[in-house]
């Protein structure tokens, strides 16, 4: 979680009576460490990417100054819930309106909202959607989507799948809302509800997408998990076929007319009442004959997440599992697959050859990508790839090279959990991390190294008043140190 807020008042209080005013306040920089649950390219404007985390807010990726931007630090502890961010919509005719849709149902009571920009999220006017609907960023089916979407005939049409309450509609730029009858779909076990929506680009006709696709969390047996609608939502109905005892958890439309749809048995990103979320598939639906393909990778029975299509060619793709743990380098975890066939043929890329490049971030060393439940091709470039992980992004700049160098792209994205923080005058910061232990930082605009040994959670962290070279740590076990750490 990015609580930079609450850390930067923990170091303030460390230095005593020192005045506000003497401060410039920035996030102290340990790079990710907390699940980025999707990630949105500009289709319009070269190098314009957004990403979404579960509890960290929304980011904007700044090509000039080579970072990601946090959208969402002016939220205050009234309104913390809005850093679930659960979607993100960008206008497919200017990357600069972007819609999030926000809330965590464990914070400010579950408050949620449209939050709405013209400016690349630099400022937000928001849309308190609470009484017709609520999201929860941090939810179960959280990297599933997008449920988010701008009509790419009209840029003040607005579609919004929820978890609890069906599909909603907007027509002045996510301003209001209202609920479409048409499509009644009440949540599933897992609370995931509508999965993805998605609209056909080529369906426009009398200014709007008439053509829209809906993803339900469910398996067949309780009912369909596939809709579509041929009038801009008037009507709906069910698509029969596909895969039997499966969810779907997103989808990307093709030039061809093509709907490609990975699935998965449960929400994710791990198993829960739903499923043990340990199997899934990815298939071929053809919305103009009606014909379901299985176009899964062959003997890959692992649950599947991401899935995109090359701007510049409908039948390459490249996909990702989830929740799985097969040998990546050093490490274990997602396999990612390309095909230039439509899913005819698939090459695993992870297996053919895998390289880590760390960015000066020490501590992603050894770890994985993971929770791989969105991948995306830059629109502008069909070599490069993002993906996301439950410790940040991954990037690769060439994703047909051998092996391909997934460098771990997240400067100015810090997603982790301050559980304490101690600030020792002319020795360093010391940080106690959910997750990821805790650092010690000499300089905080400047990555630092993990704690060791790693425990995973250091819960508390103290430092001696008479001598501050002894300090203890503690989580799973407790560890002292006489050195400063």
């Amino acid at each position: 979680m990015r609580y930079n807020i609450a850390l930067a008042a923990l170091m303030v209080s460390a230095a005593g009576l020192a005045s506000a005013e003497t401060y410039q306040w920035d996030a102290v920089a340990m790079g990710g460490a907390g699940f980025v649950s999707g990630i949105i390219p500009a289709r319009s404007e070269r190098g314009v990417f957004y990403a979404r985390t579960d509890v960290g807010g929304a980011y904007r990726w700044d090509n000039a100054k080579a970072r990601w931007i946090a959208l969402n630090d002016w939220v205050s502890v009234a309104e913390r819930g809005l850093m679930g961010v659960e979607s993100i919509a960008v206008d497919p005719h200017n990357a600069a309106h972007v819609y999030l849709l926000a809330g965590t149902s464990y914070f400010n009571g579950g408050k949620t909202q449209i939050l709405r920009s013209s400016d690349y999220g630099k400022t937000f006017a928001a849309t308190d959607v609470t009484a017709q609907f609520t999201a929860h960023g941090n939810g179960w089916g959280r990297q599933s989507g997008e449920k988010l979407q701008v009509d790419p005939g009209a840029g003040n049409i607005l579609y919004a799948g929820t978890r609890r309450h069906g599909l909603f509609k907007s027509v002045d730029a996510g301003a209001s809302w209202s609920r479409l009858q048409s499509l009644d779909i009440p949540t599933s076990v897992d609370d995931n509800g509508i999965s993805f929506v998605l609209l056909d680009p080529a369906s426009v006709s009398g200014g709007a997408a008439q053509r829209l696709f809906v993803g339900v969390s469910r398996f067949a047996s309780s009912g369909p998990n596939l809709y579509f609608s041929d009038d801009a939502g008037l009507s709906f109905t069910a698509v029969a076929g596909g895969p039997a005892g499966l969810m779907p958890q997103r989808a990307a439309l093709s030039t061809r007319g093509h709907l490609y749809i990975t699935y998965a048995n449960g929400v994710g990103p791990t198993g829960t009442a739903d499923g043990p979320f340990d199997r899934g598939q990815i298939w071929d639906y053809n919305a103009a004959g009606g014909n379901w393909v299985n176009i899964t990778p062959a003997g890959v029975e692992r649950p599947f997440g991401g899935i995109s299509i090359d701007a510049a060619n409908p039948r390459r793709l490249v996909a990702s599992t989830m929740n799985t743990y097969l040998r990546q380098g050093d490490a274990y975890g997602d396999h990612i697959y390309t095909s230039t066939d439509g899913g005819k043929n698939w090459i695993d890329v992870v297996a053919r050859g895998y390289a880590l490049d760390t960015q000066g971030i020490d501590w992603i060393q050894g770890k994985s990508i993971h929770w791989a439940g969105s991948i995306e091709f830059d629109p502008f470039d069909g070599k490069s790839v993002q993906v996301i992980s439950g410790n940040g992004i991954f990037k690769t700049s060439n994703i047909d090279a051998t092996p391909a160098v997934w460098s771990f792209h997240v400067a100015g994205i810090e997603e982790s959990v301050p559980l304490n923080a101690v600030s020792v005058p002319n020795v360093a910061l010391f940080s106690a991390i959910g997750d990821y232990d805790g650092f010690k930082h000499i300089d905080p605009a400047q990555y630092a190294s993990i704690y060791a040994p790693q425990m995973g959670s250091t819960t508390g962290l103290t430092v001696a008043g008479l001598d501050s070279r002894i300090m203890a740590r503690v989580g799973s076990a407790v560890y002292t140190s006489t050195n400063s750490g």
